[in-house]
């Protein structure tokens, strides 16, 4: 009596120090159009009851005005958007995630999403979204232009001016004597 044993192995990655927290077809979908520009952003939630990660929003159009406007105050997230802007006369098309976690939101979900961020970051780069910066912020309206611009591009330094040091006593330039 012969007896065979078929084994599978699955395509499920592992993240360090994370939860595999498998993406939902909406999420696969969208971050599908997301890496073919189609999209301009696309956020992620944790779903607790399913252990899954699920799409909450996506949208062709919005801006970096209202970008501060479309992560939530009260809940983590993690945000894919692109952000076309000029530097130097150049003018770029950066993939950001950002994830996003408010003080307010409960101890609990803090460490769950810090834990699940890899896995969001490994499932966008497995569709193809090739994510040029990486940024966390605590309040959406830490998300401005400025502050964008610095992450991506550093800060732009004016001239540094070297310390001037004081003429020698007496080698100083004419003085002005009242007789």
């Amino acid at each position: 009596m012969e007896k065979s044993a078929v084994i599978e192995t699955g395509t499920t990655k592992e993240y360090v120090h994370s939860v595999a927290f498998p993406l939902s077809d909406e999420g696969k979908a969208a971050l599908e159009k997301f890496s073919k520009s189609q999209l301009k952003l696309v956020q992620l939630k944790v779903d607790t009851t399913k252990e899954t990660l699920e799409l909450a929003t996506a949208k062709a159009e919005v801006t970096v005005g209202s970008l501060g406007s479309e992560i939530s105050a009260s809940e983590p997230r993690f945000t894919f958007f692109f952000y076309p802007h000029s530097f130097n006369d150049e003018t770029f098309n950066s993939a950001l995630f950002i994830y996003s976690c408010p003080n307010e939101a409960p101890v609990k979900q803090k460490m769950l999403y810090s834990t699940v961020k890899a896995v969001a970051v490994g499932c966008a780069e497995e569709k193809g979204v090739k994510i040029d910066k990486k940024l966390e912020v605590t309040d959406a309206s830490e998300v401005a232009e400025n502050y964008l611009l610095e992450e991506i591009h550093g800060k732009t330094e004016e001239a540094k001016k070297g310390f001037a040091r004081p003429a020698r006593p007496g080698k100083g330039g004419p003085r002005l004597v009242k007789k």
